[in-house]
């Protein structure tokens, strides 16, 4: 139920484009080991649309890291701190042990990491989330991880993320 509640606020609050972890049109984003990840989900409604990746050798039942990106068409100018906040409400409504820190903010992007300690059958998670509001909509880049199965390099998510852009 959690992991569904995640996914429809990132389909309400967040869709995504056709990517590919190097360059394509919405967003240039280049994933470490981008070769030994592969698309497990995508949807699209217009110009909204939701991707998510994990491991090779992993499923989207079965995954222990998962990038996830989003982007959401907008057609009232929403302001990013606007969606940063509904976002986090709604993940603290589904599970109330969702905490995050903001790493950096600006007019048009906030980058924070968060973490939960498990909620509607998932195992506890962490991650990286960066939002950016454009003039075409909101774009989401996020990297999650189950934590104790995974030593993943957070700091390198971090940078990953903080270098994601979205192409008008």
């Amino acid at each position: 139920m959690y992991n569904n509640m995640v996914r429809a606020i990132s389909l309400l609050s967040l869709l995504f484009v056709k990517a590919v972890m190097a360059a394509s049109p919405g967003y240039v984003i280049k994933l470490p080991d981008q070769q030994n990840w592969k698309i497990v989900h995508e949807q699209r409604q217009g110009n909204s649309f939701i991707q998510e990746f994990v491991k090779n050798n992993e499923s989207i039942q079965a995954w222990s890291e998962m990038v996830t990106i989003s982007h959401v068409e907008q057609f009232i100018k929403t302001s990013v701190e606007t969606v940063v906040t509904q976002t986090i409400n709604g993940l603290k409504k589904g599970c109330p042990s969702f905490r995050h820190s903001v790493i950096s903010n600006n007019p048009t992007t906030v980058i924070f990491r968060w973490s939960d300690e498990g909620c509607g059958g998932w195992p506890a998670q962490e991650g990286v989330m960066h939002i950016t509001a454009t003039e075409n909509g909101v774009f989401n880049f996020q990297y999650a991880y189950i934590k104790n199965k995974v030593s993943p390099l957070v700091d390198e998510w971090v940078k990953t993320l903080s270098e994601a852009k979205a192409v008008p």
